[in-house]
Formats: C-alpha cells, structure tokens, sequence
C-alpha cells in the first residue's frame, strides 16, 4: 500500500472511480459520465502546487485525492478545491482519511 503522485497512466482507474461516484452519490455537481479524454484534460491542468494523488494497494488505484484552484479571483489566491474519492468497493476502510492526510 502507497500514496504517490498520479500518473498518466492512472487516468482510466481515476476516471472509474469519479464516474462510480456521478452514478451512486451525490459528491459531485457533475451528472454526466467523464469520458478518459475528459480525465486525461482535467489532469493536465493541475500544476506541482495542485498535486493528484493517488492511494494503490496491491497495484490497484481504490482513490485518489486532487487539490484544484478554487477561484481566479485575487481573494481565492491561497484557497483550494479538495477533492477525495475513493472507489466504490474500498470504502470503509481508512483510504480517504489516509489521502487527505498526505494531500
């Protein structure tokens, strides 16, 4: 088990878990599925102080964690969005309070 910086390569898993997470919660605006393109967009914009990180165990993503820019206005210049979320099937078991830790 390991947190470290995502991947490119972690895209499709990270996209699995956000998707599962429009279609059994309500932690996201979004309603829409993500396609990997999508993902791949969203993840070249975060910048080394936006950092993505993901949570593997047994060489499989079960979360990730994502620090976004909250708002381009001067007043929001030290002010983050966080995001955390974990896949559907790992929850419960520690991953989210362990990555907001690191994050």
């Amino acid at each position: 088990m390991r947190i470290r910086y995502a991947t490119l390569q972690d895209i499709k898993a990270i996209t699995k878990i956000y998707n599962d997470s429009i279609k059994y919660s309500n932690a996201t605006y979004d309603i829409d599925p993500k396609t990997v393109s999508e993902r791949i967009q969203w993840y070249e914009q975060h910048e080394d102080n936006n950092p993505i990180l993901v949570y593997e165990d047994h060489e499989k993503i079960v979360g990730y964690a994502g620090l976004s820019p909250f708002g381009s206005d001067d007043g929001y210049l030290y002010s983050v969005n966080l995001c955390i979320y974990i896949d559907w099937g790992a929850r419960g078991e520690g991953y989210g309070s362990e990555l907001m830790e690191a994050i």
